[in-house]
């Protein structure tokens, strides 16, 4: 066969393939149903480096669904894949499919090794950044909290996923700036997230149990599916958030802004109000507030959140609310 495959190192984060002579497609899905087993087995993220300087060429056919094919077979701790290639006809089709499938961050075609090693090196540098400011981020330490959200803002890893899922229970995360970041599915429970900027934020399915949320800014965040038990959510505003199906038991809202909020089939049960809670209708809760008129669908004065027209200011937001290159607000 005239494809093989081995680990590069002893800790099996580098896959090296190497594609001589003459080979045909059956070679070719053998040996990624073979290479997907082996990364699938991996405990790390790993880097495919394709060597095939020394091939003859693709078989004869269009190579596209093959391509597809071993593309949609990539376990999800694939890093990268870096091709390496001279021939035009080679490099020309990767490069087509690589676009069709969207696929331009996870394959790189350079012309030789040493090109592929300069890749891998700022790859392996990068991913070792990012492992340490998530380290320094849930370490529970909150100075270093707050400089690895910077750090990780920088680079983008705030929203490219990097954070969904992560484990920051019992953090200190206080007044930081976590605007547009996506925390899906995260761990927060007693998390101290006094005074956070969460604006825009993605929290769906996020558990935030007994989470300390008072004055923080929770407008147009996504909330959908969290569990938001006995958190204290006093004076926090929450302007056009999603609260759908989210689980507010027990949940204070004393002084919370809730207008525009989506409450659609939430459990509301032993939650907290007063008179300084502004509901999403707009108006002040009261002892009368019939709270299903927002939680319940089927009821018959059921009310819905508007959409805000792009020229809207939503209440209680300063008119001129901006924000600058670090994503902070000008106030």
């Amino acid at each position: 066969m005239s494809i093989t495959y081995n680990w590069a190192d002893e800790s099996k984060t580098i896959l090296h393939s190497y594609f001589e002579g003459q080979w045909d497609w059956n070679n070719f899905h053998n040996a990624v149903i073979s290479a997907c087993q082996m990364i699938s087995r991996s405990r790390h993220n790993v880097y495919v480096v394709i060597d095939a300087l020394n091939c003859n060429g693709m078989p004869q056919s269009t190579p596209f669904p093959h391509f597809k094919q071993a593309i949609g077979q990539l376990p999800k701790n694939t890093n990268i894949v870096i091709i390496i290639t001279r021939k035009k006809f080679v490099k020309m089709s990767v490069a087509i499919a690589i676009k069709f499938f969207q696929m331009e961050d996870l394959f790189y075609i350079v012309p030789s090794i040493k090109e592929a090693r300069t890749i891998l090196t700022e790859h392996t540098a990068k991913e070792s950044l990012k492992h340490h400011l998530l380290h320094e981020l849930t370490s529970g330490d909150h100075d270093k909290a707050i400089n690895a959200i910077e750090h990780l803002r920088f680079h983008e890893w705030l929203m490219d996923g990097t954070l969904w899922g992560l484990d920051l229970v019992d953090a200190d995360l206080r007044d930081a700036n976590l605007f547009l970041a996506d925390l899906g599915g995260a761990s927060l429970e007693q998390a101290d997230l006094t005074r956070v900027n969460f604006y825009m934020a993605n929290l769906e399915d996020a558990v935030l149990w007994r989470a300390r949320m008072s004055q923080a800014s929770l407008v147009e965040v996504n909330l959908y599916n969290s569990n938001l038990r006995e958190a204290d959510l006093r004076h926090a505003d929450l302007t056009a958030s999603n609260l759908q199906r989210a689980n507010l038991k027990d949940t204070n809202f004393e002084g919370a802004n809730l207008h525009n909020a989506k409450l659609y089939e939430t459990n509301l049960h032993l939650a907290y109000f007063d008179r300084h809670t502004t509901m999403p209708d707009g108006h002040h809760w009261t002892p009368q507030t019939d709270l299903k008129v927002f939680t319940d669908p089927g009821h018959q004065r059921f009310w819905y959140a508007n959409q805000q027209r792009e020229d809207e200011t939503i209440v209680s937001r300063p008119k001129d609310w901006k924000f600058d290159a670090d994503g902070n607000i000008i106030t």
